[in-house]
């Protein structure tokens, strides 16, 4: 498989900033939409941040693309896309976020 991340690498590395991009604009939309209740206090934007980067996915996003029927066109990119974000997520994401939150001004 890591053939073809290697040959749909401009889908995959589309599919990382598209996941990470949109996480980050529903945060923050919502952030902006969602009328405030009295006692809950809003997200600073130092917890936006950290919402935004720890939006780990996994297992459901590589079981969800292996169901796909193999008539499908183009399953073989969704799979390389599908894996492509999830090694992103784990390898990269989840390694940075204790520094992202250290960054921040949250962590200890």
């Amino acid at each position: 498989e890591l053939a073809n991340l290697r040959e749909h690498a401009v889908a995959v590395a589309v599919a990382i900033v598209a996941v990470v991009a949109s996480r980050f604009l529903v945060i923050e939309g919502s952030h902006w939409l969602v009328p405030r209740q009295r006692q809950l206090q809003p997200l600073g934007a130092a917890e936006r941040v950290v919402l935004g980067w720890g939006g780990l996915r996994g297992a459901l996003t590589v079981a969800l693309a292996l169901a796909l029927p193999r008539d499908v066109p183009a399953r073989d990119v969704l799979l390389a896309m599908a894996y492509g974000v999830v090694l992103f997520t784990l390898l990269v994401q989840a390694l940075t976020l204790p520094w992202v939150i250290r960054r921040v001004g949250l962590g200890m």
